[in-house]
């Protein structure tokens, strides 16, 4: 791999600027240094130089990782080649004790092992043949395939790192965001005793493992995925009638799934006595909120069980915020979640001994540990409103809510609410949590739109993510029908009941089946995510090719140069 090391008043360090990494050896530095006849240098004159050219990028701070680890071995291959007297024996000699851990080379593959690491934050395992798209400037160039070759392996490579063909690269491929950041797995084989999830005699997790190599394939080719490819490459499979995924899988087997799905994610009519007494109550709020509150009462006097109770505190709050003018249109996000948003789920979730509430101003845990496992200044995700297990520093988060204003025009909130939703699945199964019903939920709330959604983890390599329902929050007072709009599909109430059984099931489950880590016996299902990509324009696309760690593209270079354990 082609290195770019930031500017030094050392003349000599030239030659590593110029030079593919695998030739850093001394006699390649050595051959450099000779080729001018008219000023003969002594070997023993350039070996110093090398040796202090070695010594300064070392002790450079602002080097990257695997070029350190590089010149670490080849620093150590050095004083072995200098301590012995028979050549050969120095070449053979590829395993070097280096900063309290070992470092073996093997051709142009350089693994250091060091246990010494600071909470082995950055991976033990430095491979610089590690990105596809990197290999041709560690390699010798691959002799290019006959132009007639019918093969249909359309896999991006470079043919060299000459500058030439990097800007034919980068203006090939403008504004092409890059994928495989970060401590994610490019491939993945099931363990031998893996639990599968098998419908019908279909192996539907094959299926859906199958769906995710060819997305890490196009992600290696640089090709541009949507937001559930990206999805699929941290395992998470999004499973509804709409999902774009539907496409890369058998049709008969895409429909064994959704069928599967709705069984166990079945939605709850409401009793006739609620629907028409809310039936009535919308046709009074048209009037009037002091009409509405009148029937309200009676309500209160003719119903007083769950869950009717629960739908007039629901109403008795939403009168209050939508008086006469109110409009939720022209609200900004912090007054839509306030007024709208927290009436409802305020009185399904309230404070008990099992759950408690949280509202924006924390992070995410689960993110926020995901997050500083690799980027360890990173702060985490934070969530509109969350509901928790009441269970100490054991707590888990089992609802996430993220909500956008009405009058906002975009949101990538989806990828977010699933990756943070699997982080939380990952978090309780590391912290012991071993019953596999165990499932957390999302809300994400568009304006006025709302979608809920479930996660689990009851099978190896698929997180499924499946789409609970749609419910709308009212506009204002003329169109609170929608609260219990239809029954039998997609009615805020039916959602919110199966939410609330998702939600209290598995907390009870959570607080009954979390163990000490050590004797989970479900961790090995935990799988390592991606971050998120990183969108690079023509120079950027040049520049991380060419490994220059610019200002501008530091952050995105530091992330491509490391592989998480």
């Amino acid at each position: 791999m082609e290195s770019k090391l930031p500017q030094t008043a050392n003349t000599n360090l030239k030659f590593f600027e110029e030079t593919p990494a695998k030739m850093w050896d001394f006699d390649s530095f050595k051959a450099y240094h000779t080729q001018d006849k008219r000023n003969p240098q002594k070997e023993a004159s350039i070996r110093n130089k090398y040796r202090k050219c070695l010594k300064e990028m070392s002790e450079d701070p602002f080097l990257e990782g695997w070029v350190k680890a590089y010149v670490d071995c080849l620093t150590a291959l050095d004083e072995s080649t200098r301590e012995t007297s028979d050549e050969s024996k120095a070449v053979v000699q590829n395993t070097f004790a280096i900063n309290g851990g070992t470092a073996v080379v093997s051709g142009n593959t350089v693994n250091v092992t060091n246990e010494n690491l600071p909470h082995k934050r950055w991976s033990p395992n430095v491979n610089m043949r590690s990105h596809k798209k990197f290999r041709s400037m560690v390699d010798e160039p691959e002799t290019k395939q006959d132009q007639n070759d019918d093969s249909s392996d359309d896999t991006f490579e470079l043919e060299s790192s000459t500058s030439s063909n990097i800007s034919e690269v980068a203006e090939a491929c403008p504004h092409r965001l890059y994928y495989l950041v970060g401590a994610g797995l490019e491939s993945y084989k099931l363990p031998s005793n893996a639990v599968k999830w098998i419908v019908d005699k279909v192996d539907i997790t094959g299926e859906f493992l199958g769906y995710r190599d060819k997305v890490v394939r196009a992600s290696q080719q640089l090709k541009e995925i949507s937001v559930y490819d990206q999805l699929a490459l941290n395992f998470i499979f999004f499973i509804s009638d709409t999902a774009p995924i539907g496409h890369f899988i058998q049709p008969s087997t895409w429909d064994t799934v959704i069928k599967a799905v709705k069984t166990e994610c079945s939605l709850k009519s409401i009793a006739e006595d609620d629907a028409h007494w809310c039936v009535k109550l919308n046709s009074a709020a048209r009037k009037g909120n002091g009409y509405a509150k009148a029937v309200l009462r009676q309500w209160r006097v003719a119903q007083q069980e769950e869950p009717s109770i629960l739908y007039q505190d629901i109403y008795d709050q939403l009168l209050k915020a939508y008086s006469d003018p109110f409009f939720v249109e022209c609200l900004n996000e912090d007054t839509f979640v306030q007024q709208a948003l927290l009436p409802i789920l305020k009185t399904f979730f309230p404070n008990s001994r099992l759950i408690y509430a949280e509202g924006a101003n924390g992070v995410i845990r689960a993110s926020r540990e995901r997050k500083q496992a690799f980027e360890p200044d990173s702060e985490g995700k934070k969530a509109d409103f969350s509901i928790h297990t009441l269970d100490g520093d054991k707590s888990q988060l089992l609802l996430l809510v993220e909500c956008k204003a009405p009058r906002s025009t975009s949101s990538d909130d989806f990828a977010k609410v699933a990756n943070c939703l699997k982080d939380c699945i990952d978090k309780a199964t590391r912290a012991g949590a071993d019953n596999e019903n165990i499932e957390v939920c999302g809300l994400i709330c568009n304006g006025v739109r709302c979608r809920a959604y479930a996660m689990d983890l009851k099978f190896h390599g698929v997180y499924r993510m499946k789409e609970v329902g749609t419910f709308y929050v009212p506009h204002d007072r003329h169109n609170l029908d929608v609260l219990m709009s239809a029954f039998e599909v997609m009615s805020l109430l039916q959602i919110f009941v199966t939410l609330k059984d998702i939600v209290l099931n598995s907390a009870k489950l959570c607080k009954e089946s979390i163990r000490i880590p050590e004797t989970s016996k479900r961790s090995t299902m935990v799988l390592p995510s991606f971050e998120s990509p990183i969108r690079l324009a023509d120079q950027q696309i040049r520049s991380v090719l060419q490994n220059v760690p610019k200002s501008d593209v530091y952050r995105a270079s530091r992330k491509l140069e490391f592989v998480k354990e």
